[in-house]
């Protein structure tokens, strides 16, 4: 009868697979979480309250931009550096990419200030989430996704850094820092040093904003959007199988059209 998808970018990869798909957009559901205060959540990570904490979250991965995270992390500005942790809470990628990561990590004299947490629980993901000062979610590889590890981030109030790739292009307002698609590592940080000088203030817009985000993806809400979608593609759905009865009648009465014929015409 039709799709479903969270974004634009996802309706029009669905316009390039088809013909005239039927496909309806909606918000992806997020729960809200009750996240410790930031001090407890910081005490429970052992994470010093002075300490500027960068988190990348999901898995690691060549499509996440995980090592140029790590390159460009490592290119601030050194007194701002000095105070920085970097983490990135997920798994590591497996194989050749991952032992890459892991290898670039190690030829940096400020290791100890990085760490992968490999797979954590929910409630300490969700302590990184409350602990976290700046947040950045990168896609090298497009296939018209929607990250829900993005939706935790903005849903929570944390600033992010994003490029505009796919969905990633539709994240807009305030505590949203973009960067173009194809990004270099020189303009990520950039970007990590503009945001960062600027923390207070920036922390507190997009913490503003929280409450507006989480009712977007609330799950009563979403369900509500999901019903109408339903009720559009069926009604489409219906109109559709009109059109095909009628274009089926059309070409019955030309001479010399088989039902192959018909079928191939339809398709």
């Amino acid at each position: 009868l039709g799709s479903i998808v969270h974004s634009s970018d996802a309706q029009q990869q669905l316009n390039n697979l088809a013909t005239h798909p039927v496909c309806e957009t909606v918000p992806m559901v997020c729960r809200k979480r009750n996240l410790p205060g930031k001090t407890e959540a910081r005490a429970s990570l052992g994470i010093p309250e002075d300490t500027l904490l960068i988190c990348s979250f999901g898995m690691l991965g060549e499509g996440k931009g995980s090592i140029d995270i790590l390159t460009s992390w490592s290119r601030l500005e050194p007194n701002l550096r000095r105070i920085t942790k970097l983490v990135f809470v997920g798994r590591n990628s497996e194989g050749t990419y991952g032992d890459q990561m892991i290898e670039a990590i190690k030829a940096l004299p400020s290791q100890q200030q990085i760490s992968i947490t490999g797979w954590t629980d929910d409630a300490t993901y969700e302590a990184y989430l409350a602990s976290c000062d700046l947040a950045i979610q990168l896609r090298r590889i497009n296939r018209g996704e929607t990250s829900a590890a993005v939706t935790d981030v903005v849903c929570s109030g944390v600033p992010i850094v994003v490029n505009r790739k796919g969905s990633f292009q539709e994240i807009k307002g305030d505590g949203i820092f973009g960067l173009p698609s194809n990004y270099s590592t020189e303009e990520l940080t950039q970007r990590i040093e503009e945001v960062l000088q600027h923390q207070g203030q920036q922390g507190q817009v997009a913490d503003q904003r929280r409450d507006q985000r989480q009712r977007q993806h609330d799950p009563r809400a979403v369900a509500n959007k999901y019903l109408n979608a339903i009720e559009s593609i069926y009604s489409q759905a219906k109109g559709m199988e009109r059109l095909a009865i009628q274009q089926i009648a059309r070409l019955s009465n030309r001479k010399g059209n088989d039902d192959t014929k018909i079928c191939s015409s339809i398709l």
